[in-house]
């Protein structure tokens, strides 16, 4: 599976770069008080975050725990 973790990495990484293309072309838009290095930061933070959240939602659910007997006495 590892083609399915690099393919939701790389989605998300277009998903950053878009959006923190987006937020620097129209940076003059955001209100003064907020810094450039937030509006160049900020999305890659998050998508870093729903990355590592994503891909261990599908490690989890593609590779469950083994089951394990309970012997009744």
């Amino acid at each position: 599976m590892h083609w399915f973790y690099n393919h939701i990495a790389r989605m998300v990484g277009s998903y950053i770069a878009t959006v923190t293309a987006f937020c620097v072309v129209n940076s003059s838009n955001f209100p003064a008080y907020v810094p450039t290095l937030v509006i160049w930061v900020l999305p890659g933070v998050i998508g870093g975050i729903a990355i590592g959240r994503w891909i261990r939602y599908y490690r989890v659910k593609f590779n469950p725990a083994p089951k394990t007997l309970v012997k009744t006495a």
